[in-house]
């Protein structure tokens, strides 16, 4: 996915390098040229923290990035475990031990789970602070709510909206279920968790007064071009998301999750309200991706499961309970170990472990891949063409730079030979050194849909010196 590494991962490491990779800051806008900086529409808690995850793994030695991703990816995961236990403690509250069991493991071991939690994906990485939200109030009485209480459950929100804007979404159907539930004795408890939750979601964004000076750039430059330019990103029906919920949420099992989901809106309205506003939201909104649905799949599960106990206590039931967690383990067994565009990553290790690479010209011949910058263990900025400019000028502009490339990348497939055949004619010195083959998984899912590119990287050297010599 493009968030994983492009949105999270290098800006972070760059950040914790000294770098600014893609020009997010006042200060790499101004070194790519732009005289007044404006602010990225982006959100910079998630890579911050990531900055910060780097800054100690400098400060520890840690500076293979391969391994560093290791870390990176082991702490997520058990990140992810703590949306495991609060979903499960709020199925527990509502109906009993054995759906709560369930639903854990559905939580824990859907096929999906595994992968999306261990990558850089705000979407996953919310879970746990939404699912804390929703426990803290649940867990005890509303006339035993304290201050502590209504702390716990305001900063569970602010952070979850922190990391994620529009989980704001989902706290305001939060805050209309307890009104709904409680009535007159829920405003107490509602306006000390708005404004808890308002002040740790400001909290959240205050490097924007560092950065730039003053509070919520960030958050009025993301909805100011989401607003533009939601028209220009995928789009789909109002339905999409019931489309995309139905293959989640364990098919085909989950038509009757979804179906449990609506027994519940009343009598677990805390848990389905936040849920039911989010996704309205993102099936009206123009802009639709799979990922963006996610941050409410759990509440979803945990309604699904706490409305249908009881579900398998007839045959054709549990038939279908059996056919559809076969499913899943199989797919659970191709996901979990899996690793998507292998090619991208391993090219860029390679370059690292060869230890003496200053800077290489990506050729995307029939592919448009970005390569994953941070496995290089380098921020100089590379060079890429996609042939639309004369390979000859493009050198002559290489040359007359500070950072020259020293290797050539060919991305694509059936297009390489001829690739390197014409840019062989350019560079006198250009030498094959070795190819990363399509990763099998990339191989397959492009041969069930060929809009998924897939690319093998044939990895060239040349000697800038000769090169770019006065003839």
């Amino acid at each position: 996915m493009h968030d994983d590494h492009f949105l999270v991962v290098e800006v972070g490491a760059s950040w914790a390098a000294g770098e600014d990779y893609n020009a997010w800051l006042p200060e790499g806008q101004r070194a790519r040229g732009i005289a007044e900086p404006t602010p990225h529409p982006g959100n910079f808690v998630y890579p911050g923290l990531h900055a910060g995850l780097f800054m100690m793994f400098n400060a520890l030695g840690l500076t293979d990035p391969s391994a560093a991703m290791v870390l990176v990816r082991l702490l997520h995961g058990l990140w992810s475990l703590c949306a495991v236990w609060w979903g499960f403690r709020i199925a527990e509250h509502l109906a009993g031990t054995r759906v709560a069991e369930r639903t854990g493991l559905l939580l824990a071991a859907l096929a999906w789970m595994p992968v999306v939690s261990v990558h850089q994906l705000v979407e996953t990485a919310c879970m746990p602070f939404l699912l804390a939200a929703v426990w803290g109030w649940m867990r005890t009485p509303v006339d035993r709510h304290t201050w502590g209480t209504w702390l716990f459950v305001g900063t569970a929100w602010g952070l979850a909206t922190g990391l994620r804007y529009q989980v704001g979404l989902a706290a305001v159907g939060f805050a209309a279920a307890v009104v709904f539930e409680h009535r007159r004795a829920a405003f107490p408890g509602i306006f000390a968790v708005a404004a808890s939750a308002l002040a740790v979601f400001s909290l959240t964004q205050i490097s924007d007064l560092w950065v730039w000076g003053e509070p919520f750039a960030q958050l009025r430059a993301y909805f100011g071009y989401n607003t533009e330019q939601a028209g220009n990103y995928p789009q789909g029906p109002v339905y999409q998301y019931v489309l995309t919920l139905a293959g989640l949420l364990l098919p085909p099992f989950s038509v009757w999750v979804l179906w449990g989901v609506g027994k519940q809106w009343k009598s677990a309205a805390v848990v389905v309200w936040p849920a039911l506003l989010f996704f309205l939201f993102h099936s009206i909104f123009p802009n639709k991706q799979e990922r963006f649905i996610l941050p409410i799949v759990p509440l979803l599960l945990i309604a699904g499961m706490v409305g249908m106990h009881g579900f398998d206590q007839i045959r054709w039931q549990r038939i279908v309970w059996r056919i559809s967690w076969g499913i899943n383990v199989l797919a659970l067994a191709v996901l979990t170990p899996a690793t998507f565009k292998r090619s991208r990553m391993e090219a860029m290790s390679r370059l690292h472990a060869y230890g003496d690479v200053k800077n290489f010209l990506a050729v995307q011949v029939d592919s448009g891949a970005l390569p994953p910058q941070f496995y290089w263990g380098s921020w100089t900025r590379y060079w890429t063409t996609d042939g639309s400019t004369a390979p000859d000028a493009d050198k002559r502009i290489y040359c007359a730079s500070d950072r020259p490339p020293d290797a050539v990348l060919f991305y694509g497939d059936a297009g390489i030979p001829a690739a390197v055949a014409r840019y062989s004619a350019l560079y006198p010195t250009l030498t094959f050194v070795e190819e990363v083959p399509a990763g099998l998984l990339d191989r397959f899912i492009h041969a069930l849909n060929p809009i998924n590119s897939v690319e093998r990287v044939a990895i060239y050297r040349i000697v800038p010196e000769a090169e770019c010599a006065e003839p």
